[in-house]
């Protein structure tokens, strides 16, 4: 529970929030890594003098999603850019989940219960007969003690779009804001939450894989792929949903985080320039994504929608894979943010 809420209760490799019976607990490091890999670890970490890296410690750990713990094992990390960053999160992680540790050594009666209900498994149906018997009252009792603590409880939607071969999961945390801006949107503007983003969604996928193309064409000196080629995902995570009414004018204004995979087979120049060569790349990026949602009643009912806008919120591309001799290749360069 520790290692899951210092996460944010998301899967730290897609990033999207997870029930905690939906979670497990990986090693970044896998726990089968050479002594030589421990040792260089633990000088980047300054570990000290004699001190060896320890796989199990909270500074390695992070919550992951069963899919993505499949996937994991068919990837070497250690060789992908990315690798250093998940370490670098785990770490500073490390003193807020020891000190939730310890905090629990020391817990109450109630705090103990409490815990226990967090753990529960919402899928057993004894576990949701007791949740909705003793749950309403619960959320009682909070609101006597801070009437906003009652409201502070955040829900989960999830959306799925499909665009020629780009599947488009989108993830939307609602807390008490978000909610009662989408039962505005749904309610009184009567639209279908599915309608609305699918625009702003078309969009973002538009500007993501013009943007991939082109990278994988400037930065690898290649042929850029057909678009049709082009296999792969993105996930979107909105954590902010706000309303602001200005007469009979609403904005709708949503805000969260990209991070999108693709696959494409490309012809690059062989290492040591001799031919052409074909070879299948995997590129990746994640960043920011804001856009927004317009209705006027007074005017004309119908939504509008602006186009999206991104960023880059890390400095680096990522592109791996094997060429035609099954040789391993990776390339991470720097971009400007778009």
């Amino acid at each position: 529970m520790a290692i899951y809420e210092a996460w944010g209760s998301k899967c730290y490799l897609c990033t999207q929030p997870k029930d905690y019976n939906d979670i497990e607990v990986d090693h970044i490091l896998p726990k089968t890594a050479s002594l030589e890999q421990l040792n260089e670890l633990a000088t980047q970490l300054a570990s000290p003098e004699g001190a060896s890296y320890d796989v199990h410690d909270p500074y390695n750990l992070a919550p992951i999603c069963g899919p993505c713990n499949t996937r994991k094992r068919d990837i070497d990390l250690t060789r992908t850019g990315i690798f250093a960053t998940y370490l670098h999160l785990a770490q500073e992680r490390r003193a807020r989940i020891v000190r939730s540790v310890e905090s629990f050594a020391t817990a109450g009666k109630v705090s103990r219960s409490l815990l226990v209900a967090l753990e529960a498994n919402i899928r057993d149906p004894a576990a949701r007969k007791a949740l909705d018997r003793h749950g309403p009252s619960l959320i009682q009792k909070l609101a006597l003690m801070d009437p906003a603590a009652a409201e502070g409880y955040v829900i989960h939607r999830e959306l799925a779009f499909e665009y020629r071969e780009i599947c488009c999961r989108v993830h939307i945390l609602l807390d008490n804001v978000a909610r009662r801006a989408i039962q505005v949107l749904e309610d009184v503007a009567g639209a279908r939450l599915d309608l609305v983003l699918d625009d702003p969604m078309r969009d973002l996928e538009d500007q993501l894989v013009e943007q991939m193309m082109e990278t994988l064409h400037e930065y690898m000196e290649i042929d850029a792929p057909q678009r049709s080629d082009l296999r792969g995902r993105i996930d979107v995570g909105i954590d902010s949903v706000v309303l602001d009414r200005q007469g009979t004018l609403f904005e709708f204004r949503f805000r969260g985080n990209y991070e999108i995979d693709v696959s494409a087979p490309i012809k690059a120049t062989s290492v040591d320039e001799s031919h052409i060569q074909r070879a299948d790349v995997d590129a990746r990026c994640d960043g920011t994504v804001l856009f927004a949602v317009w209705w006027n009643p007074a005017k004309d009912r119908e939504l509008e929608s602006s186009d999206c806008t991104i960023s880059i919120s890390y400095d680096n591309y990522e592109i791996e894979g094997f060429d035609q001799t099954g040789s391993w290749f990776r390339a991470t360069f720097g971009t400007d943010d778009g």
